[in-house]
């Protein structure tokens, strides 16, 4: 849709390279996946094997913005491993590692924004807060649950190590106004977004909530039953 109709909209029937005239709604997801696919669909056409490739990439680079949010986090080195390690060999992440759902490129620019905020509380450089800014923005812009991501940031500037303490704090503390300020405007978009998906019920299981944390239970009790017939 985004290459040959340059719409942002979901297409219920098309052949495979058109979508039906008039068959095109709003689709209950923003479109941050579907215009980074569509950058390699441009180059190497529009088929599976790009799709999958694609996803395969953006799993590597989940794990190994992982390991490095663990280690600013928590600065020990074996804890970032195990931490990478759970992920990678976690069922359900290494089930759909090679697919096209849009799971785990939100998933990945949630672990990259998590890691630029995590360095922006070390280093508490404006420029990487606002790269951590733009990478939350892009996370809500994959899918709507990322929302979740604000309180993960939240906690990370709540229970950090490091401080704005010292001779230059209120500086520090300025700084982190005008970031809240910067972030307020680039994310507020994508929160109106997340507030007309949730009024649809187009994507949750039938008679399911678009929201809800038995989600997380459901996909505990599967990774537990694929990992014992992995074992």
């Amino acid at each position: 849709m985004i290459l040959t109709e340059h719409l942002a909209a979901v297409c219920s029937f098309s052949n495979a390279t058109m979508c039906v005239p008039g068959t095109a709604g709003f689709i209950h997801q923003p479109l941050g996946w579907s215009f980074l696919l569509a950058i390699p669909f441009s180059i190497f056409g529009v088929n599976f094997g790009v799709a999958y490739n694609m996803e395969l990439l953006f799993s590597i680079l989940a794990i190994i913005f992982l390991f490095y949010t663990t280690y600013l986090l928590v600065k020990d080195q074996k804890a970032a491993v195990l931490a990478s390690a759970i992920l990678a060999f976690t069922p359900l992440f290494m089930s759909y590692s090679r697919s096209s759902i849009l799971d785990t490129p939100a998933v990945t620019f949630l672990l990259l924004s998590t890691f630029l905020f995590a360095a922006y509380m070390k280093r508490k450089s404006m420029l990487i807060g606002i790269a951590s800014i733009f990478a939350i923005a892009y996370a809500l812009s994959i899918k709507v649950d990322m929302i979740f991501i604000l309180a993960i940031i939240l906690l990370i500037l709540l229970l950090d190590r490091d401080k704005f303490e010292g001779t230059d704090a209120r500086k520090k503390l300025r700084g982190l106004l005008i970031l809240v300020i910067i972030a307020i405007a680039v994310i507020f978009p994508a929160v109106l977004y997340i507030c007309a998906a949730d009024q649809v019920s187009f994507g949750a299981p039938s008679g399911q909530p678009n929201f809800s944390l038995s989600y997380l239970e459901n996909n505990s009790s599967e990774n537990c039953i694929l990992a014992w017939r992995l074992r």
